[in-house]
């Protein structure tokens, strides 16, 4: 199910400090694209979601 979300002037700032963060990485490559550079702001968010529900599992998993 897709969602079609206005981003605000900072969450587009931050997606944009994701792509040159992921840039520096050059063995991170996406499927739906072949350089982070050219990521569109869906697939940025999705890595930075997916990023952050593996440190709390991480954090959950410490705290047991």
């Amino acid at each position: 199910m897709l969602r079609q979300l206005e981003l605000s002037d900072y969450q587009l700032w931050m997606c944009k400090k994701i792509k040159e963060k992921l840039a520096e990485k050059h063995d991170y490559i996406n499927c739906a694209s072949h350089y982070p550079n050219e990521f569109e702001e869906r697939e940025v968010i999705s890595i930075a979601l997916s990023e952050m529900l593996m440190k709390l599992d991480v954090i959950d998993k410490k705290a047991n």
